[in-house]
C-alpha cells in the first residue's frame, strides 16, 4: 500500500546465522481490476465499506481503517455513510496522513486519484 498498483513481495533468504530480504514489485493490468469492481457495482454491493474497499485498491494506501479514525476524529458518534465515505475521499494525502500508519508514509508525491461512483466516472 505504497501508492503504487504493483503486486509487491519479499524473497527471505537464510545465510548462516542470518537473513536477507529481497523486495520485488511486479506491474500488473490493474485496469481490470477496476473494470470488475465496477461491473460487479461493489461499491454500492458491499455498501460503504465495499466502497472504501474498491478505493483502497485504486489508490494502493490504506483506506478503511484511516476512515475510521478520521470519522471518530471529525464527526463524532457519526455512523459510516456514503456522504462521510465522499468527504474522507476527497481530502488530499497529506490531509489523511495523521490516520494511516506510519509504516505506509511512501511515495508521499504520488497524488490520490478522485473517488470513483458506481458509475465508473470520478466524482
Amino acid at each position: 500500500m505504497d501508492g503504487t498498483n504493483n503486486a509487491a513481495y519479499v524473497l527471505l533468504d537464510a545465510a548462516g546465522d542470518h537473513w536477507t530480504a529481497t523486495f520485488r514489485c511486479v506491474p500488473y493490468d490493474f485496469a481490470r481490476v477496476e473494470e470488475a469492481f465496477q461491473r460487479h457495482k461493489l461499491d454500492s454491493l458491499l455498501c460503504v465499506e465495499g466502497l472504501l474497499k474498491c478505493e483502497q485498491h485504486r489508490r494502493a494506501r490504506p483506506t478503511i481503517g484511516p476512515f475510521g479514525e478520521w470519522l471518530a476524529a471529525n464527526h463524532p458518534g457519526g455512523a459510516w455513510s456514503y456522504e462521510r465515505a465522499y468527504e474522507f475521499l476527497d481530502l488530499p494525502l497529506e490531509a489523511i496522513w495523521e490516520y494511516v500508519g506510519e509504516a505506509y508514509f511512501t511515495n508521499p508525491e504520488i497524488p490520490l486519484p478522485r473517488p470513483v461512483k458506481n458509475t465508473g466516472q470520478p466524482i
